[in-house]
């Protein structure tokens, strides 16, 4: 937990949110999961439900926000004060959260950025190396965990 405890994460290429959450669960500050626009409506179900888990919030923390409703500090869907889902396209740099924005609060850049399972498509490694590059800055540390599904991805992505 000491990895992301405190911490401001953003997940990459999400799914179902499980890494996001649990990095919300271990004690981040905020987590951003994110993804592509038709994954988003799952992903906000998937942290309501898990939200109750989130035991060491709050109760005004644990508030969900039912809506597509936003604040005009906030950039994307706030699903909890902890966590938020949003699209990010590796294609469209206009997607890419590059700070944290909430409720009048700025912060430049992320503490870690996640992606589990995101290198399985050869086309998609220059885009994920660019989002990467993008905002894995400074002290961010990246957590990278894959499943080799083409010897050749994997390289391309490592070379």
């Amino acid at each position: 937990s000491y990895l992301v405890k405190d911490k401001y994460v953003l997940e990459l290429g999400a799914g179902t949110g499980i890494t996001g959450i649990t990095a919300a669960i271990l004690g981040a500050t905020h987590v951003k999961l994110t993804d592509l626009s038709y994954v988003l409506e799952n992903l906000r179900e998937n942290v309501k439900t898990h939200l109750p888990l989130l035991q060491n919030l709050s109760e005004t923390k644990n508030e969900i926000i039912t809506t597509n409703q936003t604040y005009t500090s906030i950039s994307d869907n706030e699903v909890s004060e902890t966590i938020s889902v949003s699209e990010l396209d590796w294609a469209r740099e206009s997607t890419y959260p590059y700070s944290y924005w909430s409720r009048g609060r700025n912060r430049r850049g992320w503490d870690v950025v996640l992606a589990a399972d995101v290198i399985w498509l050869e086309e998609l490694v220059p885009l994920l190396v660019k989002v990467v590059d993008s905002l894995v800055v400074g002290e961010t540390l990246l957590i990278l965990s894959l499943q080799t599904r083409s010897q050749k991805t994997e390289d391309l992505f490592f070379s």
